[in-house]
């Protein structure tokens, strides 16, 4: 029996999750995040923000892909 392979955009789905759960996770618990990334000189609302708009450009690509396949 052949096997499905899972469609392009599916797995960018889901591969946009991670940054979306870790940037979304140091924006809520900035202050226990803060002095983690400041020891290594990050900004905690930085590194939040661009992780969070990774995720959702992430998103935002899989839904194009997905527009474009069907």
């Amino acid at each position: 029996m052949p096997e499905k392979k899972m469609p392009a955009y599916a797995l960018l789905l889901m591969a946009s999750l991670v940054p979306l759960v870790l940037g979304s996770g140091i924006l809520i618990f900035q202050a226990q995040a803060r002095a983690l990334l400041q020891a290594i000189g990050l900004d905690p609302l930085w590194i939040g923000t661009v992780l969070v708009g990774t995720g959702l450009i992430d998103i935002a690509l899989a839904a194009f892909l997905k527009s474009r396949i069907q």
